[in-house]
């Protein structure tokens, strides 16, 4: 059951991404353990210089977080297929107030939905809070992350994988919860229609 909500869930994720950038975006897979290299988790492959990542706290009864993880490549196509040309290719400052802001709302959006989903099978007050857009060295991200997991007490994650093929773009879309998340996953009832 948990598996079918989180699927659900991911799913609508997929959907917001499409109807953001107006091409399909699927799930590709959703891992819930991770390779342990050197002693440390790798929670995302991004390998790029930099990476771009977008937490949306989850607030309300339950907590976690989740983040949108991005190469500087995927952020260029997701600009250039959003943006008007001049707006991506000059670069003052209120052009990269556009650009920042057109991560945003997309995270905004498809965490919106993906905890929607999570919130009405729970049947919980739950939330996404505003949207915080980091840019880190790509050999941080996974300590980054795992400083995060640490300091919010989080105790189940997950990664998603999601790909536009038509941008040629691949996501990770990390999830990390309290452990009474997945417990009330598993309580909750599935609807079938």
């Amino acid at each position: 059951m948990k598996t079918q909500i989180i699927n659900e869930a991911m799913e609508k994720a997929a959907q917001s991404i499409n109807m953001i950038v107006g091409c399909e975006a699927k799930v590709m897979k959703i891992d819930f353990s991770f390779p342990n290299i050197d002693g440390a988790i790798q929670y995302s492959n991004k390998t790029e210089h930099f990476t771009h990542i977008i937490k949306t706290a989850v607030a309300g009864n339950l907590s976690g977080a989740s983040y949108l993880i991005l190469s500087p490549e995927d952020v260029n196509k997701i600009h250039l297929k959003c943006l008007p040309e001049e707006v991506v290719k000059t670069d003052n400052v209120k052009n990269k107030a556009l650009k920042g802001a057109l991560l945003l709302e997309m995270d905004n959006i498809i965490s919106a939905s993906t905890v929607t989903v999570f919130a009405n099978h729970m049947d919980q007050m739950i939330y996404g809070d505003v949207p915080k857009l980091k840019v880190l060295k790509s050999d941080e991200v996974n300590s980054f992350l795992t400083s995060e997991i640490e300091s919010t007490g989080c105790q189940n994650c997950l990664n998603v994988t999601l790909q536009i093929d038509d941008l040629d773009i691949t996501l990770d879309f990390f999830w990390a919860f309290e452990g009474s998340f997945f417990k009330q996953l598993l309580e909750s009832k599935i609807e079938v229609a």
